[in-house]
């Protein structure tokens, strides 16, 4: 390259005295020449203030050293702020570049002048630096289907790009890297180089480490991409709660509700009536039903699809539901809505599942503008394929795909356009996501975990 533009490398670190050392070691051997290095301690304890003085002394790079701790994205902000270069990255205090990744990114960048941000492939490594596996990043158009983010660690972002959206959400502890890919993608490139780019330390400490948390943080940046950018799409939404195990339910109501006024189904209900953007809400379900009828008397609003209306009765004919979405797309059509609105419907499993998965599901498809999206867990068994002599562990391959698991269809949640085929695949103009579901709340709001 014959101009080299000023890339920023900071780092951010808290009590991370034992991997602060190599982190910095590895910004400052990059071959990439024209770097500056900002290095902040959020008030460490654990000794990293001297460590990092004493491993700096004498060399031109900035360290800040925070008498209170203010946390990794104001620190990311705070750098921002102070940067002069081009470009940006945050190597994270416990990880590590290769010699060449500056280069490598710089170079991917420069190929595209409306690059936002660039990331590449990465090593995983465990606590004390034992190499794991080779872990290849999936590709950016890839990454919406799933509804997360390229990895967070070691994007190289364009400077002016990043201030365009006012840097990161303060709001947020962590899922910093997802809040900057929904927020530029709808007007930026992003590109993934193929090289491998830096070393990620798996360790109990990190930010990524709690699954719940880090749903909770996605699932709420999501809605304010949603609030931001999407809710004057004017899409409709219709939800559908598939009420057909009606005898589990008249014997858990019957025996508990007196008791511990619990109410599964009209806490579903009340979640869907209180969520601004759908505009009809559903109950499919016997119209002879006596606790049918008892949710639409409370429910005013509440509209009703009897079974005899599709001729079949799910229970007795469990493999229909394809049947029934055809039916109910074609109602939803005859009354205004269009090919691109949604219908989400919800099975009676999960009648506990809370307001802000049923949210986020019409608010993922809507913002990454896909035909579909499921709620799914992540399946975390061991795999085994045969390899004609015996059967091989295939968790233990040393190159794996990074954030391409195996999901499993839970949750019972489908969101889907009203112009999606009603068959198990779908053809190339239509596209299925998924809403990753931690497995703790499954277990909490499902059907089979109440007590009655």
């Amino acid at each position: 390259m014959s101009f080299l533009p000023l890339v920023t490398i900071y780092i951010v670190s808290k009590n991370y005295s034992s991997y602060i050392k190599d982190a910095i070691s590895s910004a400052l051997t990059q071959d990439y020449i024209n770097t500056e290095l900002i290095i902040i301690d959020d008030c460490s304890t654990d000794g990293s203030p001297e460590l990092i003085a004493s491993v700096t002394e004498g060399l031109d790079i900035t360290c800040i050293y925070n008498p209170k701790s203010i946390g990794l994205i104001r620190c990311s902000n705070a750098a921002l702020r102070i940067s002069n270069g081009e470009y940006i990255i945050r190597l994270d205090a416990d990880d590590c570049l290769l010699s060449d990744a500056i280069t490598n990114l710089v170079y991917c960048a420069m190929q595209n002048p409306n690059a936002a941000m660039v990331y590449g492939n990465y090593i995983e490594i465990s606590d004390n630096g034992d190499y794991i596996a080779n872990v290849i990043a999936p590709e950016p158009d890839h990454c919406r289907f799933q509804g997360i983010a390229p990895h967070g660690a070691c994007t190289l972002f364009s400077t002016l790009a990043l201030n365009s959206i006012g840097g990161y959400s303060e709001r947020h502890d962590r899922q910093d890297g997802y809040y900057a890919w929904l927020m530029l993608s709808s007007k930026y490139t992003i590109l993934k180089d193929e090289n491998i780019i830096f070393y990620y330390r798996k360790h109990s400490q990190s930010l990524s480490y709690s699954r719940s948390k880090l749903l909770d943080v996605r699932y709420e940046i999501l809605s304010d991409t949603y609030s931001l950018f999407h809710s004057k799409d004017n899409v409709k939404v219709s939800a559908v709660l598939l009420f057909r195990d009606i005898d589990r339910y008249l014997s858990f109501h019957h025996s508990s509700v007196s008791a511990s006024s619990c109410d599964p189904l009209g806490t579903i209900l009340d979640s869907l009536f209180s969520i601004d953007c759908i505009t009809d809400v559903y109950i499919y379900s016997d119209p002879s039903c006596p606790l049918v009828l008892h949710y639409l008397h409370q429910y005013p609003n509440l509209n009703l699809i009897g079974w005899d209306e599709t001729l079949h009765s799910p229970s007795a004919h469990p493999t229909s539901l394809a049947s029934f979405y055809r039916f109910f797309a074609e109602k939803l059509r005859s009354n205004g809505y269009g090919q691109d609105d949604l219908m989400l419907t919800i099975s009676d499993q999960y009648p506990l599942l809370p307001k802000k998965f049923l949210q986020a599901i019409v608010h993922s498809t809507i913002v990454f503008s896909t035909s579909e999206t499921i709620s799914c867990s992540i399946y975390e068994s061991e795999a085994y394929a045969h390899n004609g002599i015996s059967l091989n562990n295939t968790s233990l391959d040393s190159t794996r795909y990074s954030r391409q698991p195996i999901f499993v269809h839970e949750g019972g949640l489908r969101c889907m356009r009203l112009s999606v085929p009603c068959r198990g695949v779908l053809d190339s103009s239509h596209s299925r996501a998924c809403l990753e579901i931690d497995k703790v709340s499954l277990y909490k709001s499902s059907l089979h975990n109440l007590a009655y």
